[in-house]
């Protein structure tokens, strides 16, 4: 039996994506339709359905063929940079490029949020 507790952590879950993923599009400058990739990492990705998962608007409307578990990307990471060097170097170089985005401080977080804890329309007909 599904609970109103139960929904409302998937509502969580599928807002703070959905959220995460409008708020980089918009620091880049990308519309949604742009992404044609989903990769899934984590434990999180092993368990989610990902017809289901966009369906109720959890991440854009890719095709479902490129969607892509990629399980525990940090700790494979990880464990590539320390048994190759090349690796280890690549990382680093990588590690330059990157930018921290602090979204919850980005402009309109509160409303991006509250709006992706709805469940799109056509999931509730």
């Amino acid at each position: 039996m599904v609970t109103q507790p139960d929904v409302r952590a998937i509502q969580l879950v599928k807002a703070t994506i959905a959220t995460g993923i409008d708020v980089l599009c918009r620091y880049l400058n990308l519309k949604k339709e742009d992404l044609k990739r989903v990769f899934l990492a984590g434990a999180f990705g092993n368990y989610v359905d990902p017809q289901s998962a966009r369906i109720i608007g959890m991440y854009p409307n890719v095709p479902l063929r490129n969607v892509r578990f990629i399980g525990n990307a940090a700790g494979i990471g990880a464990k590539l940079a320390l048994i190759s060097r090349e690796v280890r170097r690549e990382a680093e170089e990588l590690s330059k490029k990157i930018e921290f985005i602090p979204i919850s401080s980005f402009p309109n977080f509160q409303e991006i949020f509250l709006s992706n804890l709805n469940f799109p329309r056509k999931f509730l007909s």
